[in-house]
């Protein structure tokens, strides 16, 4: 398994695999807090819970400076305390996104394209999928927003060709 280590100004490197952040964890590059974001599904978690799974206990090997494009953040301060925002920010971009246009989508049925509620839904449901907690309430508001555009939609299509 691959993961990229997220640095706390948003940087990623990588991918690396398992023994790479299992000897950065000895140099102390990667410390327990450091967040790590898996290259398949995106998922974010804190390196413990990576390293601690491995079952590989760590070597007591002498340092050796890996190479510059292995390692892109040579030279970086080591561990770094990480602040705990860092690990839900994910999908909240997403969620502020599916609401707005959940919004829009009640507001203004009448004027807008019947997409943004559906843009609104997908976003929605990818915010949900990412861990965010408010995601069910942004899903519902485009559902209402998608009901009350398609109905307005018909209604006026009704119109045009009833005349």
């Amino acid at each position: 398994m691959n993961y990229f280590v997220i640095w706390p100004d948003g940087q990623r490197f990588g991918p690396v695999d398992l023994a790479t952040l299992q000897q950065w964890q000895i140099e102390n590059r990667v410390d327990n807090n450091t967040i790590l974001e898996d290259a398949k599904n995106g998922n974010r978690i804190r390196a413990e819970l990576v390293l601690g799974q491995a079952g590989i206990p760590p070597t007591t090997t002498p340092f050796s400076q890996p190479s510059q494009t292995q390692n892109p953040y040579v030279g970086y301060p080591r561990n770094v305390s990480y602040p705990s925002s860092v690990q839900v920010a994910n999908g909240k971009t997403e969620l502020t996104v599916s609401y707005i246009c959940g919004a829009l989508g009640i507001a203004l049925a009448c004027c807008i394209p019947i997409v943004v509620p559906i843009i609104g839904l997908v976003l929605g449901i990818v915010a949900k999928n990412k861990g965010q907690t408010g995601a069910g309430g942004a899903i519902a508001l485009n559902v209402v927003g998608l009901v009350i555009s398609g109905v307005l939609f018909l209604f006026g299509m009704a119109s045009m060709f009833t005349g």
